[in-house]
């Protein structure tokens, strides 16, 4: 009896054993197949991604390579000429928006991307006629009169940026362009020495966007000019809390 239960007692332990290393057998080789379906798909998209990497490995390629296959496009000129301007190829950015605007010279957007390039290489008389056209194409549309606006300001014709500032709020009374058209009215009547102007377009950006720091700080600006110095250091004070959150 006692040598029987031995056995028994044995042959469970063989058993469960067994079993044991059967189930980690199964394990071993449900992971592995995983493994292999893993690295079979790292292996497919690594190289379909390497394959469009090698063509496209960044917008600048993507365009260069849709202007190669497509030269007669000049949406492709002003993406290229997109990605030059991104790495600070100005340059290189003019030459390909102009290009695209002899394609089409009503390309909106090439106009305006030639006038800013133009802007950023202090060229402001090319950057003026440059925004000039995109208001002829978009008379209605507020940011072309306020690119333009920004020009006549930065060349120091004041009375130019107050006219095409003045244009912008009234296509775009509450929003993003009005309330910095608003604010650079401001600035333009403070260089015009007409102080209280200046307070009325600058109250005006500040009822369109209360947390506007430039807005607070020119007020405050103008509030000192007529000598009202409390107004001022609230207003500085307001400008130096928005600017520090």
């Amino acid at each position: 009896m006692f040598a029987t239960n031995s056995v028994n007692s044995i042959s469970k332990e063989q058993r469960a054993k067994i079993v044991e290393q059967r189930a980690n057998s199964m394990l071993f080789a449900l992971r592995w197949i995983e493994l292999v379906v893993l690295i079979a798909l790292l292996l497919t998209y690594g190289l379909a991604t390497y394959q469009r990497n090698f063509i496209w490995k960044d917008e600048f390629s993507l365009w260069s390579d849709v202007v190669k296959k497509s030269p007669g496009k000049a949406r492709a000129y002003n993406s290229i000429g997109n990605a030059y301007e991104k790495r600070g190829l100005i340059d290189e950015a003019i030459r390909n928006y102009k290009k695209g605007i002899k394609l089409n010279p009503n390309y909106l957007e090439l106009h305006n991307n030639l006038g800013v390039c133009y802007f950023k290489k202090g060229w402001l008389e090319q950057a003026i006629l440059a925004f000039t056209q995109t208001t002829k194409l978009d008379p209605n549309n507020p940011k072309t009169y306020y690119n333009l606006a920004i020009a006549y300001k930065k060349k120091g014709i004041i009375d130019q940026a107050i006219y095409n500032f003045e244009k912008v709020v009234t296509l775009n009374p509450d929003g993003y362009y009005a309330y910095n058209a608003y604010n650079h009215l401001g600035v333009c009547y403070l260089e015009k020495g007409l102080i209280d102007q200046a307070i009325i377009e600058l109250k005006r950006a500040i009822e369109i966007n209360t947390d506007y720091p430039e807005a607070h700080y020119n007020l405050g600006l103008a509030y000192g000019e007529k000598g009202l110095l409390k107004l001022a250091n609230e207003e500085i004070s307001k400008w130096n809390e928005l600017r520090n959150r």
